[in-house]
Order: structure tokens, then C-alpha cells, then sequence
């Protein structure tokens, strides 16, 4: 079906690619073509709404998406933002996935570029269903720069490099050179080349052994920079094969990741998409990678129960140094978040010195999920807790005792050398039990702070979930404005062509009854003395329906154009 709409205006040329790609999807995917359109259109009143051009356009382009969504109340992808959500990320992935397996195969062509560019402008229609994941923002990014690295690189005859790199920078302006992007134009050499549409299926296939990410070849280093989706398991993510002996603490490398659970419901999402569409092999295949991530939950799950569980063996070394820690030693959930961050943010952010760093990553810690912010917050408590009892153990040991005394001899010796006998005394007078670290009051006291702590984060969580509504409340309010904006358009319009047929009617009225003066005064009508005249003339018909007067009337109004 071949779309007929105007010439996209000069003003609006940034929504030129988002056209183009609905152009070529009208036919095998009309899904990914009418949401296209629709993103076309709410970018497009943000740009230009006002000059005569852009409404012609833009009236054409709401009348297409009111005509097609009509047509299109059994399509789920099209009438569900959901599954329409989930159809285009899936979309948009599998295209990503196949320019980037051509990359990293050395595989360089005008479709490759094609497709890395496709599937960026892809992602950015998914802002139409709100914000985008982490993963899908990094991997938009990816995307537009290697479209327009690999672009350059074939327009220079370079060739370019496989994969990721580490001097991957922001290229917009060389990225605006895609707006009038064609294959067969560009280069006549490529010319020879199939189109996406023609070497790619609607939805690209992603062979089962892979994994739905676009994986990392063993033969290409960590690059200092960004990194697209890897289905390598993050360093947080890890289960440990063994248990180190003497370690009851839950490490780094054991805490639950969220983006697990995530994936796996996302797999799920994907999955119910498919069946929609009556792909049960695409179905199968991302319910089977879902329980795939499940059993890798539950892994871990063992896996930390079990760790939580061993005892940790009391050495003499431990025991004797056991007392230099002190509760105020250990890493809060802020601290242990930082810690657990800083190393990947500086790698990706290797320029930026160490207070930015730290305030990036006090930002993200301000925008980070509740669930995963209390997963901090919780292994923080246990150690904490976990402290304490081990304290109270080791007080009743003999290294404690020792220890004790060897302090106590040292500051005896210490106040030898002062010349104040008040501090002498004092020294000498303090009772081991009175040392600030080791005393109940202060053990009260840290647990107080605690609870305040607790307290005040609870109060940020309802302050941030407030936040959230009411930003939820303002998008609603901005999508009803550009809703009640699109809607005074169209009455203009209307209000515009019922003038224009009044003003037709009235004009053929007065040429039919201009050789019907009205008995008596001989009048007949004008543009200013019309409504007059027919008021006359009704009065007239209704005194003396049966005159000659009436005849001559019926066959005027037969005689004129009433076609709207």
C-alpha cells in the first residue's frame, strides 16, 4: 500500500529518517511504519506547528494515523502501547544484532551502517512509551556511532574496526549526514549490494546457540569505553565456584543483580509479543533463555544461603587484632555502592577526575531503584550486626583479656612521661571497660544512628516515589495539551471547509435568484441584502403557497449546486 502524504517541510527536516523508515516498513511491517509516523508527529509539534506548510503536513500525517489505527482495532502491537513497546524493542534488537554480528565479522558494507542506524533511530521511537532503559540509552549510543564510524571509515577507504572501541566519541554533527542516507547513492560501488530489506528478514534471526545480546569475541580486549549489551555475566553477577575458608561475609561478587531479574522479565515480555504474532519458535526461544536466567537467580540464591551459613574460625592472629576494628569502620550501603561502581565508571569515564567521578556516582545512587538500593543497605546491616555478635564472643576470650592488659601497660607507660599528675591518674585510672569502642553506650548509640538512618531513607523513598507520580502527572498533562492542540487543528479545518461551502451556497442562491424580484418592491438579492430577501420571500411562499411565485422558486433550487 503506497502512502500518499505531502513533502516533509524544510523546518521539519529531523523527522526526515523517521519518515523514511516508515516508508520502507509500509508494506512487511506496517507495525514499526504507523509508530514511526506517530513519533514523527509528537517531534514534529515540538518543532513546528505554527507555519502554513508544517499544519498541511501535519494535518495529512494525523489523518493517515487516525485512518490506519481505525483500520487496525485487531492489532494489538498497534492499539497496546505494551505490546507495542515490546514488539519494537524486540524489533530494534534483532536489527542491532545482526549489523553488529556483520561488524565484529569484519563484514563492512552499506548495510551494516544501514542497519546500526535503523535500529538507533528505533530506539529513539521507543521514547514514545516513556524513559529508556540504561542498556537501551547505552545501546542507542552504540548504534548511531558505529553507523557513522564505519560510515566514514568506507568514505575514506579505511577499514574500520571490528567491535567496540576505546576512542568512541559523540559525532553529531557527522551523524546529520545520514538525513539523506542511501545506499545506491552514496556509493555506486555498493550499488550492487541488497538492501537491508532484501538481506534481512522482517524480523532478523538470532541463531539459538547465541545469546539475544550481541556477545564480545575472546579475541578483542575490554575497550577503556562503552561497551553494548554483553551477555557475559557483569563481575556482580558472578556465582563463585568455591567458598573461600574462613569467609562468613557475602561479597562482591555474590549479591543478587537485579538486571537479571529484569532481562528475564523482559525475555517473558518478548516471548507473549511473539505469541501474538504466532512466532512459537521465537516464543520458545526467549522462554527458554528466561528460565536460563531463573535457574541462574536460584544458583546463586544456594549459593548465598550457603555462604551465610559457615562459621568462621577464630585464629589467634584474628583475635589479637580483632579489637583494632571498630564499628565505625564499616562501609555504609552508600559507601559499598561507590566502592562497587567506581572502578567500571572511571574506566568508562577514564578523563574525569575523582570528585566527578564520585559525583556521577552519587547521582546514580540518588536515581537508583529502590530494590537494588536496599540490597546495599541490607548486606551493610548484616555485616554490621554480624560485627557485634562476633564482638560479644570475642570479649569473653582470653586474647581480649591480653589485650586489654597490654593497652592498659602501654598508656600506664605513656603517662609516666607527662608532668601533670591529673593526667597521670587519669591514665592509669581508666577502666578498660570504659574504652569508647568497646562500651554498650556506644554500641546504643551506632544503633540509633542506624535507625535514623533507616528513618530518613525511608522518608527519601516516599519523597522520590512522590516525585515520580508527579512527573508521571505532568507527561499526562503535556500529552493531553499536544492531544486538545491536535484536536483544535482539525476543528480549524473543518470549521474552514463548512465557510467555504456556506460561502458556495450563498453565491449560487444569488445567481439562481436574481430573476425572482420579490413582488411589490422588485427586490432581489445581493452578498449584503441576501438573508433579508430570503425572509421576504418565505413569508411570502407561506401566505400564498400556490402562486406562480412558488413555482419559480422550486425550479431555483433545483437548478443549483448544493454539493458539499
Amino acid at each position: 500500500m503506497v502512502v500518499q502524504l505531502p513533502p516533509c517541510p524544510a523546518t521539519l527536516r529531523a523527522i526526515q529518517p523517521y519518515l523514511k523508515i516508515a516508508q520502507e516498513h509500509d508494506e512487511r511491517e506496517p507495525v514499526i511504519s504507523y509508530w514511526c509516523r506517530l513519533y514523527s508527529l509528537q517531534t514534529a509539534l515540538t518543532i513546528d506547528k505554527k507555519s502554513d506548510e508544517a499544519k498541511g503536513f501535519l494535518l495529512s500525517l494525523m489523518e493517515w494515523l487516525e485512518k490506519t489505527k481505525r483500520a487496525a482495532q485487531s492489532n494489538e502491537s498497534i492499539t497496546s502501547e505494551v505490546a507495542a513497546q515490546a514488539y519494537l524493542e524486540n524489533y530494534a534488537m534483532k536489527i542491532f544484532v545482526w549489523a553488529d554480528n556483520m561488524d565484529r565479522s569484519s563484514n563492512f558494507n552499506k548495510n551494516v551502517v544501514k542497519c546500526f542506524y535503523n535500529s538507533g533511530l528505533l530506539m529513539d521511537v521507543l521514547t514514545t512509551f516513556g524513559e529508556l532503559t540504561d542498556e537501551i540509552t547505552q545501546n542507542r549510543k552504540y548504534a548511531k556511532w558505529k553507523a557513522t564510524y564505519i560510515h566514514n571509515c568506507l568514505k575514506k577507504g579505511v577499514t574500520p574496526t571490528p567491535g567496540p572501541s576505546s576512542e568512541m566519541t559523540d559525532e553529531e554533527k557527522e551523524l546529520n549526514e545520514f538525513m539523506d542516507f542511501d545506499v545506491d547513492k552514496n556509493d555506486p560501488a555498493e550499488s550492487k549490494v541488497p538492501p537491508p530489506s532484501a538481506s534481512l528478514p522482517s524480523h532478523p534471526v538470532v541463531n539459538d546457540s547465541s545469546s539475544i545480546h550481541p556477545t564480545v569475541p575472546p579475541r578483542l580486549p575490554n575497550p577503556s569505553g562503552f561497551v553494548p549489551y554483553n551477555p557475559q555475566p557483569s563481575p556482580s553477577s558472578e556465582i563463585p565456584q568455591s567458598i573461600p575458608p574462613g569467609s562468613t561475609s557475602v561479597s562482591k561478587n555474590q549479591k543478587l543483580n537485579p538486571e537479571l531479574i529484569a532481562k528475564a522479565q523482559k525475555l517473558c515480555k518478548f516471548a507473549s509479543s511473539a505469541l501474538n504474532y504466532d512466532d512459537v519458535p521465537e516464543a520458545i526461544n526467549n522462554l527458554q533463555k528466561a528460565l536460563q536466567f531463573t535457574e541462574t537467580l536460584k544458583n546463586k540464591q544456594d549459593h548465598l544461603r550457603q555462604s551465610s551459613s559457615t562459621t568462621r574460625p577464630q585464629s589467634s592472629t584474628r583475635a589479637s587484632n580483632f579489637a583494632a576494628r571498630s564499628l565505625t569502620s564499616f562501609e555504609p550501603g552508600y559507601v559499598r555502592f561507590i566502592n562497587d561502581r567506581r572502578e567500571t565508571v572511571r574506566a568508562e569515564n577514564p578523563s574525569l577526575p575523582f570528585v566527578e567521578i564520585t559525583r556521577l556516582l552519587a547521582n546514580e545512587w540518588n536515581q537508583l531503584p529502590h530494590d537494588r538500593k536496599q540490597m546495599y543497605l541490607d548486606a551493610a546491616e548484616q555485616e554490621r550486626e554480624k560485627y557485634v555478635q562476633e564482638m560479644a564472643a570475642y570479649k569473653q576470650t582470653e586474647a581480649y583479656r591480653l589485650f586489654n592488659e597490654h593497652k592498659l601497660k602501654k598508656k600506664m607507660k605513656t603517662s609516666t612521661t607527662t608532668t601533670t599528675d591529673d593526667e597521670n591518674d587519669k591514665d592509669v585510672d581508666v577502666p578498660v571497660s570504659d574504652i569508647p569502642i568497646f562500651t554498650e553506650e556506644f554500641l546504643e548509640y551506632n544503633k540509633n544512628r542506624e535507625a535514623e538512618l533507616r528513618q530518613l531513607r525511608k522518608s527519601n523513598t516516599d519523597l522520590e516515589q512522590q516525585n515520580a507520580i508527579l512527573e508521571k502527572h505532568l507527561d499526562n498533562m503535556k500529552q493531553a495539551v499536544d492531544k486538545l492542540q491536535i484536536e483544535t487543528l482539525q476543528r480549524k479545518t473543518s470549521n474552514n471547509l463548512l465557510q467555504q461551502h456556506l460561502q458556495k451556497m450563498r453565491t449560487s442562491f444569488i445567481e439562481q435568484f436574481t430573476s425572482i424580484p420579490l413582488p411589490g418592491s422588485n427586490e432581489t438579492p445581493t452578498s449584503t441584502t441576501i438573508d433579508q430577501y430570503v425572509s421576504k420571500l418565505h413569508g411570502l411562499l407561506q401566505e400564498n403557497p400556490n402562486s406562480a411565485l412558488f413555482n419559480k422558486v422550486k425550479n431555483a433550487i433545483c437548478s443549483m449546486d448544493l454539493a458539499f
